[in-house]
């Protein structure tokens, strides 16, 4: 059976970081890796707003699933935000079901979740993204930051941090917070 290994995190955590370093240690020990970022599964903030988007998550993580049973035994899969994210953001009555399936699946995997986490006091400077300025990027922080009532992007991290925590206690998957080695430049 394939080993799933799921990264999640806020903005700016060191998710593609840590996805990088999983791809070069798992393929050095001779694994096939089969690396996912989110912005190829649909899960980019681009997204986040487009009409009927929570269906093509749903459909494109159940095809995921079934594309992973397919594989061989000696295959990694590394998902960089899957179902976590959709829990935060698109699980609605519609999708709980066929949803919970999907866990399902990856404890039959026993898949174990990454969460790179971030300490308060750099939360903000590392969860802003300021590569991405732009009137976009700046228009899906106000959205969000209305959503979770925040004031200031740290606090809307912070809040989104926590309620990453309560839904991987809620689901009783393996999970790991972990620390990346961030380059601050």
């Amino acid at each position: 059976m394939p080993k799933i290994i799921v990264i999640e995190g806020v903005p700016g955590s060191g998710k593609d970081t840590l996805q990088t370093q999983l791809v070069q240690e798992y393929e050095k020990n001779g694994f096939i890796v089969y690396p996912f970022r989110e912005e190829e599964l649909l899960w980019s903030w681009r997204h986040a707003w487009i009409p009927d988007i929570v269906e093509m998550r749903m459909e494109l993580m159940e095809n995921m699933i079934e594309y992973v049973k397919s594989l061989n035994d000696d295959s990694v899969v590394i998902l960089n935000r899957f179902h976590i994210s959709f829990a935060l953001f698109c699980l609605n009555d519609e999708v709980k079901i066929r949803y919970k399936n999907v866990i399902s699946n990856l404890k039959e995997f026993n898949a174990k979740v990454l969460l790179p986490f971030l300490d308060e006091e750099v939360i903000e400077e590392r969860a802003s993204h300021r590569e991405r300025r732009s009137k976009l990027w700046e228009k899906h922080l106000q959205r969000r930051m209305k959503q979770y009532n925040a004031k200031t992007i740290g606090e809307m991290y912070s809040i989104e941090q926590q309620k990453i925590l309560k839904i991987l206690d809620d689901q009783g998957l393996e999970y790991e917070k972990v620390k990346v080695m961030l380059n601050h430049n």
